[in-house]
């Protein structure tokens, strides 16, 4: 089985609690947490990507590394590399596109997690009287408010009509038998 991970980096504060996951994959697993780490539980820093009934862990962990220059020529990094509990350079949520500024991660602690089965069901059932998409399609994080992105996760838009509307037919843009979708920022904390 081919499996994709689709990941949205975007350039909030503060910690708090576990971050959320998914996990993806049958004949192997891999957490994905909600501020972009792989391969880890949070809460105990011990490693989560394994072949289901085995204790061997083929990953330890993984995250994005993004560095930058300025116009002096001074570089700036980021990278997700857990030492420690609360010890992240990438938090959960998207970054406003025009003043930099974020909504608090908590309120984006969430992996969101579709299925080629939950879209193939929407695309032949919501014509249908008396069906309502499931709350895994009327959750996806399509579009953003407030000043973030226009479009933050990828949908089909089946009526053109620029708005994530998956009672009219839209749907998460899947690639591959299953994802999981994540959105975070690296202007939560100092680093």
């Amino acid at each position: 089985m081919r499996q994709i991970l689709v990941i949205l980096i975007t350039l909030p504060f503060i910690t708090f609690g576990q971050i959320a996951f998914e996990t993806i994959g049958n004949n192997v697993e891999l957490r994905v947490n909600a501020n972009g780490t792989l391969g880890i539980d949070l809460e105990t820093l011990s490693s989560r990507s394994n072949i289901p009934g085995s204790d061997f862990n083929y990953l330890k962990q993984a995250g994005i590394w993004i560095v930058a220059e300025d116009y002096d020529g001074n570089y700036y990094t980021s990278v997700q590399h857990v030492k420690g509990k609360d010890s992240f350079d990438f938090w959960p949520g998207p970054a406003d596109t025009l003043t930099g500024q974020t909504d608090p991660p908590d309120k984006w602690n969430k992996v969101w997690k579709i299925t080629r089965a939950d879209v193939e069901d929407h695309k032949s059932n919501y014509l249908s009287t008396g069906y309502t998409p499931s709350k895994k399609l009327l959750e996806w994080p399509a579009q953003g408010k407030n000043g973030f992105n226009e479009v933050l996760a990828p949908y089909i838009d089946v009526n053109n009509n620029k708005v994530y509307d998956p009672q009219n037919g839209d749907y998460p843009y899947l690639r591959g038998d299953e994802m999981v979708y994540c959105i975070f920022n690296d202007l939560a904390e100092e680093h």
